[in-house]
């Protein structure tokens, strides 16, 4: 599951949430949701990402996340701030993932504060 809302028109920060066993599908219902936030704030934007305790990708979903955020970057995602808390595995996930995508606007924190806190600056 996932969802995404617009957190600061203004600002144009974005927010994604991923819950439970995200599959394939859901990515693509994912960035199609974040295609339509994208128009509603009509700037480049940033993206507040948070994850569900525990959370791990499957590996048929992580090939899709390689994609997806190589999406977010062509529609104008300026920076990503990902909150992991002490998720480990979903760290090195995310690592992985950027590295193989390209994402290089990628930053990980702890807490939904620090992440919000970053993208306001």
């Amino acid at each position: 599951m996932y969802q995404v809302e617009i957190l600061d028109q203004d600002k144009g920060i974005i927010s994604l949430h991923w819950e439970g066993k995200v599959t394939p599908d859901e990515v693509d219902s994912a960035n199609e949701a974040l295609k339509n936030a994208k128009t509603k704030i009509n700037q480049p934007f940033d993206l507040l990402v948070l994850f569900n305790e525990g959370m791990v990708f499957l590996q048929e979903t992580q090939k899709k996340i390689v994609d997806h955020q190589k999406l977010l970057i062509d529609l104008g995602m300026k920076r990503a701030a990902v909150v992991t808390g002490n998720n480990s595995l979903i760290k090195m996930q995310l690592n992985r993932t950027a590295k193989q995508s390209g994402n290089q606007v990628e930053f990980q924190f702890d807490t939904f504060e620090e992440a919000l806190e970053f993208l306001s600056q």
